[in-house]
């Protein structure tokens, strides 16, 4: 799982081991428990892996049976609604769907400060309905300064349903159709379970999603994709001889990053419909999203944790396998009969409305929660026919998926990266190791910096400018020859990002400055400006930049560049100038400039305490590989908060590690005894039955 990083971690490695447990200590409304049939007391408990703070179970790990993992899947849980208020101050009054009004609740925080003066807060709410279920939406137009409408927040962990933790249930799983089985009653954020048993691999999305607007089957539409006024002039030609007119998505939109076959968002993608991949695989991007992988052998079943993307995966086709058995959920979706027309499709439909990019009327009843996606209906895969799950933040949705999940998914180059590394061992028929796994999380090769590094080569090697500056002509040498490994010693990653930081705002900038004088009369100045293009995020970014680079559109080219090489060679002289590059590019080291930093939160990593103990309160800046498009996916705070490989043939040949330590005490050996084995791409054993004990501490109730 790829997090925020700090110093403590925020997992701690925990094992748990009971001879026998009482049944009373399994919820009575647990889906895996029949109290009907259960005995009073249970086998006992056997569970290793990685916990949070507070939390008396194993989130993360494996029993003697199953392991089992998850990320966050990125799943749409939250709406902004604009509300419509009336009166003002203790009388305020809000409208709700059915036209009455109702008084807006007042809840007083108070926050006390330590040798200050304590802050009092009043926060408004006001209450709407998700299903049967009443939910309270806190005012949240207060944090935004110049936001005038009073503007509320929606999110499932408001429901006080999604409360819940069925982790005993999950501890004392036997097998895969137990483990999903208990996962079923996991409410809170969305995440995508990977799992193994000794003969099953499986993958299930979880929590509770919204559907917006009635639970009711209406005909698949595909919106037309209209671009804004930025048309070329007729005369205007593409410098790769494509046509101009062709459809390549306007910045403000998330890109579809699959083929019409498969858009990206679930049922409607946010983007062109018409935009075919530039490359054959490119039409399949696959798709489960959490940060795992999982690979079955005749040997051996083995779940890896921590960093993961690959190559060529293909979404498992619908009823190709059997759904591990569960219980059902409420809010099944309506059953209403559909045109025949519609029905002889299998993409004929749709339930639930569109997700709204923008805030959305509190009275629109088209968008108004009416339940959540039944769990036996959220995508699932058991035992695929590759033999391989992969997932790493991408699309987990096949193109005839009925609900709505998100309509901004990571780009699939990590996926795809971990994919092929997995179906090369697979078609080899080399049995995965603890060691492959952890080969497969610690890799650093990127395809998208690759594609931009062999693309800014030729840009240079066809650009007036480059015969100016001897630099650029050796950084066209560098790039021409680069492998695309993210190495912290690369030279070519280095320029490679550098570039790619700048050519975003070059294409961005005119675009946004034509759009507001011709929609808004309004120049802006460069604070504005840069303003924002700093708004222009979204995860599909790189997809979007790979298709443009490759298709060269004529609209996107500035007017202040004579083609597109000039472009591209600017934006490389620009990266080396803001890199404050030496004469010999040589030197360059990607990790020097992309460094990590797992520091205390309060202390920092160096600080008058760390002097004071004569110790370390965080790594320091720490040259490291890898950026958001590698499977050791790497920021500067930000990286794998854990890896976890679980050998399924032996308990006690599972290994684990942090990024830190297992105490929080700065002072201790075990504050930071994990990092350099991290950083370096090694890792310790964690046996489930025969661990080495060498401090023992008894805690006895009184």
């Amino acid at each position: 799982m790829h997090l925020g990083l700090t110093a403590p971690d925020i997992w701690y490695e925990a094992a748990l081991h009971a001879d026998t447990l009482p049944d009373a200590m399994y919820a009575p409304n647990n889906t895996a428990t029949n109290a009907a049939s259960t005995p009073a007391v249970r086998a006992g408990l056997a569970v290793e892996g990685f916990t949070l703070p507070g939390v008396p179970f194993v989130i993360v790990g494996r029993n003697a049976s199953i392991a089992w993992g998850f990320t966050n899947s990125g799943a749409d849980v939250q709406d902004v609604l604009i509300e419509h208020f009336r009166k003002s101050g203790s009388t305020t009054e809000y409208e709700r769907p059915d036209h009455t009004w109702q008084p807006v609740a007042h809840h007083t925080e108070l926050i006390r400060v330590r040798a200050g003066r304590d802050v009092t807060l009043d926060v408004l709410t006001t209450t709407h309905t998700i299903g049967s279920a009443t939910i309270q939406t806190p005012i949240i137009s207060p944090l935004y300064p110049s936001e005038r409408r009073p503007l509320a927040l929606a999110w499932t962990v408001y429901d006080p349903s999604t409360q819940t933790s069925p982790f005993l249930a999950i501890n004392s799983a036997t097998d895969a159709a137990s483990l999903v089985a208990a996962f079923g009653s996991f409410a809170s954020v969305s995440q995508n379970l990977v799992y193994a048993d000794a003969r099953h691999i499986g993958y299930h999305l979880l929590g509770r999603i919204p559907i917006r607007g009635p639970a009711t089957q209406r005909p698949r539409t595909i919106q037309p994709f209209v671009l804004p006024n930025t048309t070329p002039l007729q005369d205007e030609q593409d410098e790769s001889g494509d046509n101009p007119s062709a459809s390549i998505p306007h910045p403000n939109f998330t890109l579809a990053s699959f083929s019409p076959a498969l858009p990206s968002s679930g049922p409607e993608a946010a983007g062109s419909p018409n935009s075919p991949s530039s490359r054959p695989e490119r039409a399949a991007r696959s798709g489960e999203t959490p940060v795992f992988a999982l690979a079955s052998t005749s040997k051996n079943a083995v779940i890896l944790s921590a960093a993961q993307r690959s190559r060529r995966t293909r979404p498992e086709p619908a009823g190709a396998t059997p759904k591990v058995q569960i219980p059902p959920t409420p809010s099944a979706p309506s059953t209403d009969k559909l045109p025949p027309s519609a029905q002889d499709s299998a993409q004929a439909y749709t339930i639930g409305s569109p997700l709204s990019p923008t805030p959305v009327d509190a009275l629109d009843l088209s968008q108004a929660w009416s339940g959540y996606i039944p769990y036996d209906a959220l995508p699932s895969v058991l035992d695929p026919t590759s033999g391989i799950i992969a997932t790493a933040n991408a699309r987990i949705t096949p193109a005839d998926y009925p609900y709505y999940i998100s309509n901004n998914w990571a780009d699939p180059y990590r996926v795809e990266r971990i994919n092929h590394l997995l179906d090369t061992s697979v078609t080899a028929n080399h049995p995965l190791t603890p060691a492959d796994m952890l080969r497969i999380q610690m890799d650093v090769h990127s395809e998208f910096d690759l594609l931009v590094a062999q693309r800014l080569a030729y840009a240079l090697d066809h650009s007036a400018l480059t015969h100016k500056d001897a630099r650029l002509l050796q950084a066209a040498n560098i790039l021409r020859g680069w492998n695309g490994d993210v190495s912290a010693n690369s030279p070519a990653a280095a320029i490679t990002s550098a570039a790619y930081h700048e050519i975003w705002p070059m294409l961005l900038a005119p675009q946004v400055r034509d759009y507001a004088n011709a929609r808004y009369h309004i120049k802006l100045n460069d604070l504005q400006l840069t303003r924002i293009l700093n708004l222009y995020t979204w995860d599909e970014d790189r997809t979007a930049l790979e298709q443009l680079l490759q298709n060269t559109p004529a609209r996107w080219l500035p007017h202040a560049y004579a083609n597109w090489n000039d472009l591209l060679a600017t934006a490389v002289e620009r990266g080396l100038h803001h890199l404050n590059a030496p004469r010999d590019l040589s030197k360059l080291a990607y990790g020097t400039e992309h460094p990590i930093d797992i520091a205390h939160p309060i202390f920092g990593s160096h600080s008058p305490v760390s002097t004071l103990l004569g110790v370390a309160t965080g790594t320091g800046f720490q040259p490291n590989g890898g950026d958001s498009t590698t499977v050791k996916a790497a920021g500067l705070h930000f990286g794998p908060s854990e890896r976890f490989t679980a050998d399924l043939a032996d308990p006690d040949n599972t290994h684990a590690n942090l990024p830190t330590g297992e105490s929080g005490n700065p002072a201790s050996p075990n504050f930071l005894d994990q990092f350099q084995p991290w950083i370096e791409g090694t890792t310790f054993t964690l046996p489930l039955n025969h661990p080495t004990i060498q401090h023992t501490m008894t805690l006895t109730p009184q």
